[in-house]
């Protein structure tokens, strides 16, 4: 199989998901980059203490095994 006749295979497959009433909209929600000197919102200082906390039980995973 060559390249030319996967391009089509995956433009059926995405063709499909999108009729299958997928969740992942068509393009990318445009954001804003931070600036160091930008104010933490909310939902960024929520995000920040996720992600640290996941690391930490990573970090403690991996000591133990």
């Amino acid at each position: 199989m060559t390249s030319d006749d996967r391009a089509p295979a995956k433009a059926e497959k995405a063709a499909a998901a999108a009729e299958a009433g997928s969740s992942l909209p068509l393009r990318p929600t445009p954001v804003r980059i931070r600036r160091p000197d930008d104010p933490i919102t909310t939902e960024q200082s929520e995000l920040r203490e996720r992600l640290v906390a996941q690391r930490v039980a990573m970090d403690a995973e991996q000591v133990l095994s």
